[in-house]
């Protein structure tokens, strides 16, 4: 147990564990934009003006991961496939990070 380096008595750095939190707080936020932009393109659902800000937010913070990933896989009709690669990509950055600190 050595707390003044900054270690929980489970061997995890209490950083490592933010860091964990961090990805999957993200992970909400992808599945967050996918389920907004459904709503938008096969709905036809346009967005209340008082809700705006909040779906800007989650675009802008969505919007330059994902474009990583938007060559790699083809649209299929008006679908954006490239969120599923994102999903792949903060699962196994996740498990990773976490072996590697043992959180």
């Amino acid at each position: 147990m050595i707390l003044a380096q900054g270690l929980t008595t489970g061997g995890c750095p209490t950083w490592g564990h933010f860091i964990v939190f961090a990805i999957g707080a993200y992970y909400n936020l992808l599945f967050l934009y996918i389920i907004v932009s459904l709503l938008q393109s096969l709905a036809g659902m346009r967005i209340p003006d008082w809700l705006r800000p909040a779906v800007n937010f989650v675009f802008d913070v969505c919007d330059p991961f994902l474009r990583i990933f938007r060559g790699l896989l083809p649209n299929i009709g008006m679908l954006d496939l490239s969120p599923i690669l994102g999903f792949f990509a903060l699962i196994i950055v996740q498990n990773i990070v976490g072996a590697a600190l043992h959180c």
